[in-house]
């Protein structure tokens, strides 16, 4: 036996909603009325259902084209971020690298002078 805590909620949203419909359906067919009263009473809640089914997938959507903006828009900040500081990254590294080689040059121009003065 599963948890109910554990589904996801469009599944609890939609195993209430279909509890409801039979539920409804169940208790317009037992109630003590004409076929044509109940088939009348039948097809209004159908089309009843059948709107509010189509509100909330309206809704779903709306909220899923937001999300995904909002997303994208996240992802771009992102990326943005991430680019400066590679950028900011190499920028410090080639900055490094020619301070090093600079000093490189000059202690091997130390050592070359530091040879010929003792080659004199």
């Amino acid at each position: 036996m599963s948890d109910s805590n554990n589904q996801p909620k469009d599944q609890k949203g939609s195993k209430f909603a279909l509890g409801a419909i039979l539920g409804a359906v169940a208790g317009v067919l037992f109630a003590p009325k004409k076929g044509s009263e109940t088939r009348s009473e039948l097809k209004s809640r159908a089309e009843e259902t059948e709107r509010d089914v189509k509100d909330q997938t309206i809704s779903a959507r709306r909220k899923a084209e937001v999300a995904g903006k909002e997303l994208r828009q996240t992802s771009a900040r992102v990326t943005d971020k991430v680019k400066k500081a590679i950028y900011a990254g190499k920028d410090a590294a080639s900055a490094e690298m020619k301070g090093t080689k600079e000093e490189l040059e000059s202690t091997k121009e130390s050592v070359k002078d530091s040879i010929k003065s003792d080659e004199s």
